[in-house]
């Protein structure tokens, strides 16, 4: 249905902590973290981690990601739940 796409959620889990945060837009969650919204959305899109797969000269950027991120990892709500039903 056109109302579960409308209702597109994003959520950061720290496995370490398993301290869940959810958040409404993407928007929300880069300004949370201080990441650039568009970093971010190729960040969500392609999956974590992506850093096996950057360029070298990728690597201090994705590093940066990171860091910003805290042992935070951000999922679609989608995908959250897709994990969470298994």
């Amino acid at each position: 249905g056109v109302m579960v796409m409308a209702h597109m959620n994003y959520i950061a889990y720290n496995p370490m902590t398993e301290e869940k945060i959810e958040f409404k837009t993407l928007p929300k969650v880069a300004s949370y973290f201080g990441i650039g919204e568009s970093t971010l959305r190729r960040w969500v899109l392609y999956g974590m981690p992506i850093a096996e797969l950057a360029e070298e000269q990728d690597k201090p950027r994705l590093e940066a990601i990171q860091s910003k991120l805290k042992g935070f990892e951000i999922y679609k709500g989608t995908e959250w739940s897709e994990f969470n039903d298994m």
